[in-house]
């Protein structure tokens, strides 16, 4: 369908793409995955045709179709929703109207002119079948409320939404209009759990293809079958999830990294045997067969890599085991309940994940936790020796627009020292005249960073984080998990990246709406453990169909030993089958290790056969080149042999070698998924 060769894209002296190819063919799911700011929104537009190409060629089937769901909306002012969205798809409102004149003038025509008439309506009726004419209100429906939208919301205009909602927006009608090629840039930033989840169900089924910029790894998990990596080196592609991406390219950076050394170590003997005997005559021969080994040899490159963030939060002051206390609390907007009287306590060292659908109330809570708003009803209290940091979702609310990097770093940081802040914005990425950008011109993710840099300037033993995870590509974000997972404090936080809150949540409050709202407003059940327990037991309580369920749930023990209660409520077993499940494990650990290990040493015997082969290989390539190696045909035939025995044989080796580390894989995948 889409075929990009050799194409090159530069932005002054910067250079995005050099001679990278990219084949998108027939239902192909694909994954497109790196740094920002590496080129993934600029590939989508050359794929459009928004943007050119500096060189190379780009081809697409005629006739192609392509839905493109840009990362900033710009939506038309004062229409309702529903109409709007059933008026994108091409040719309906034409088609039905035409149809209703049609038959309109049907009733009243003459014999003669009820023919013509007759059969045109045909034609216009085969058109609006074809586009889905007379089902499509009832799928524009469906679609808007599997994306989160209410019956309520079709009639609203469009201003009264925000701007994550307006995304919603894009992505209805570009489903609606069922194109043969999805490109979609970040589509889960503003999509809440639940319409994820749907999400995910509908490209499942979806026919086409579609290529997907995503942070989610979750998402990338549930929904594609290649990763396309862009990075400072080009394109490159691996097969299968995100998390076979991962390991596939640690596996491969692992082994060039080791060839990379291995060649290090013998320039260095070259260079070495050079230096040495370059002044001796008896060795004269030897030393400019060693130059041409080195002038010949093709050196082993490392792949560039992106700058990364790289920090960790500063060990906060010990505070009361009470951290804060939520009870009664109410709160509204005009004649909008939000919470009716809610109670919430966090107490030392917690990690509560908030989940929900959008418009729940999240946001409202983690800013009543952080203070920053008043209350209507209820009461906050603060525990002792509690000192608090809010992330707010929306940094310019957080934020100062007029001033620069370095003062926003300073503002309301009593105590930081100059080269405390310049080292912290160092490790964000801010460096140079970095600083000295006022913060108003900052792009999304730069913003994020300049936010979470200020957390670090003051020790807080209480984090509240509303999506801290926005704008962050993955490497980012793994590292905000890995600091987070290091940090000693109470922590607060809303993310929509199911593996961020896994890694990190110890207890999962969800915020819903109540059957009553607006009157009565969201009502908070907490839940011990990670999103995958969550998710599970909210699934159980579904199946159940009780709100006993829903009691229970918030009834539980919060702590460890009630997560293991839940791994053998999951299997429905005693405490013993639960030992009896680990002893199992263990036993199929215990050969899968026996099975994989004279694999490995195998694997491990053939890297270093192929490395000491292909270094052979390559100073017999240098003798083949030298210009009195064929006087002696005994010795160049004798040469020429070996040259193609070697050749040969690492065909095999590396044939064998791929053939292993597939063996591997899938005996390890095997295991993961239950097999024996």
């Amino acid at each position: 369908m889409i075929h990009l060769e050799t194409i090159s894209k530069r932005f002054g002296p910067q250079v995005l793409f050099s001679n990278v190819d990219l084949h998108i063919g027939p239902e192909d799911r694909i994954g497109l995955v790196g740094a920002n700011g590496t080129g993934k929104t600029t590939l989508f537009r050359v794929i459009t045709g928004e943007g050119s190409v500096d060189d190379g060629t780009i081809k697409r089937n005629k006739g192609l179709r392509i839905g493109y769901l840009p990362q900033e909306m710009d939506p038309r002012q004062g229409r309702g929703l529903f109409v709007d969205v059933v008026d994108s798809v091409r040719g309906f409102r034409e088609l039905q109207e035409r149809r209703a004149e049609l038959e309109a003038a049907l009733h009243d025509a003459t014999d003669e002119e009820a023919e013509r008439i007759a059969h045109a309506l045909g034609e216009v009726e085969e058109r609006f079948q074809h586009i889905g004419g007379y089902t499509l209100e009832a799928e524009a429906r469906e679609v808007l409320i599997g994306l989160g939208f209410s019956r309520d919301d079709f009639e609203r205009p469009l201003s009264e939404f925000s701007g994550g909602w307006h995304m919603r927006v894009e992505l209805a009608k570009i489903l609606l209009n069922h194109p043969d090629l999805l490109l979609l840039d970040e589509p889960t930033n503003h999509l809440d759990l639940e319409s994820m989840q749907w999400f995910e169900s509908y490209l499942a089924t979806f026919k086409g293809s579609y290529v997907i910029v995503a942070h989610d790894r979750a998402f990338l998990n549930r929904t594609v079958r290649r990763i396309v990596d862009v990075g400072p080196s080009g394109l490159r592609e691996y097969p299968g999830s995100y998390d076979r991406y991962r390991r596939l390219k640690t596996e491969e950076e692992a082994l060039l990294e080791k060839r990379f050394q291995e060649q290090q170590v013998r320039i260095r003997e070259l260079e070495d045997f050079i230096a040495r005997n370059r002044t001796r005559k008896d060795r004269a021969r030897q030393v400019q067969s060693r130059i041409r080994q080195l002038e010949k040899m093709e050196k082993i490159e490392l792949p560039r890599r992106s700058k990364g963030i790289r920090f960790q939060f500063p060990q906060p002051p010990r505070s009361g085991n009470d951290v804060l206390r939520l009870e009664g609390v109410k709160k509204r907007y005009g004649d909008w309940t939000v919470f009716g009287g809610i109670d919430l306590h966090l107490l030392q060292k917690e990690r509560v994940a908030l989940v929900g659908q959008n418009g729940a109330g999240k946001s409202t809570l983690l800013k009543i936790l952080a203070g920053r708003l008043a209350l209507d009803g209820g009461e906050r209290v603060l525990g002792a020796n509690v000192h608090l940091d809010y992330f707010a979702q929306h940094q310019l609310e957080a934020l100062h627009p007029e001033n620069t990097v370095f003062l926003e770093m300073l503002s309301g940081r009593s105590g930081a020292t100059m080269p405390l802040a310049r080292a912290i914005l160092g490790a964000f990425l801010f460096s140079g005249d970095d600083v000295d950008k006022k913060v108003m011109v900052l792009s999304g993710g730069e913003k994020s960073r300049l936010a979470l840099a200020k957390l670090l300037l003051a020790p807080a033993n209480l984090l509240i984080l509303d999506e801290p995870t926005n704008h962050l590509d993955i490497d980012s974000r793994e590292v905000l998990e890995a600091a987070l997972s290091r940090y000693e404090g109470t922590l607060v936080f809303t993310s929509h990246d199911r593996a961020f809150i896994n890694v990190l949540a110890t207890k999962v409050v969800e915020v819903a709406q109540g059957p009553g709202a607006p009157g009565t407003g969201s009502t908070l059940t907490p839940f011990p453990g990670n999103y995958d327990y969550y998710a599970w037991k909210r699934r159980k309580m579904e199946a159940d169909g009780t709100e006993g369920s829903k009691k229970q749930a918030a009834a539980v023990p919060e702590a460890a030993r009630d997560r293991d209660a839940h791994q053998e409520a999951s299997l429905g077993r005693s405490r013993q089958a639960g030992r009896e499940k680990k002893r199992i494990e263990a036993e199929k650990r215990n050969r899968l290790y026996r099975k994989v290990r004279p694999l490995r040493e195998e694997l491990e015997r053939l890297e270093a056969q192929v490395a000491r082969g292909e270094e052979r290989l390559a100073r017999l390539e240098a003798r083949l080149k030298e210009r009195d190696f064929y006087l002696d045909p005994a010795r160049s035939g004798k040469a020429l042999e070996e040259y193609a025995a070697l050749k040969s044989r690492l065909e095999k080796e590396m044939a064998r070698w791929a053939e292993l580390a597939e063996k591997i894989e899938t005996l390890e995948a095997k295991y993961s998924t239950g097999g024996d």
